[in-house]
């Protein structure tokens, strides 16, 4: 996400949400606390959206966290990865300039 847009659907195809809430908060949450989310960020956009019991810090617990289907976050976004391709930025318009390498530009 380019910070400050709120919207991280313009920067890739798919977006999976992951909030941290920890029962026990450490440095890590309050250093995440102070740099705050953009003000208009919408997570119920996100295509996915999971809320996991884990520190900011510990990044390992939130990938690694089993969802509703029984697959990790990590699995989901690998999966994610494979059915949609690489992530390309989103224009307005939707259209971009295609490379040979499959990157896109937006115009």
């Amino acid at each position: 996400m380019v910070r400050g847009t709120g919207d991280p659907s313009a920067n890739s195809s798919t977006w999976i949400n992951v909030t941290a809430e920890p029962t026990k908060r450490d440095f890590s949450d309050k250093v995440a606390s102070a740099g705050g989310k953009p003000p208009n960020l919408n997570t119920d956009a996100a295509d996915e959206k999971y809320t996991v019991n884990a520190n900011h810090a510990d990044f390992s617990t939130m990938m690694n966290t089993k969802t509703a289907t029984g697959e990790t976050i990590e699995q989901r976004l690998v999966d994610k990865e494979k059915t949609t391709g690489p992530s390309q930025p989103r224009t307005s318009s939707g259209e971009c300039q295609q490379f040979n390498d499959g990157s896109c530009k937006p115009y």
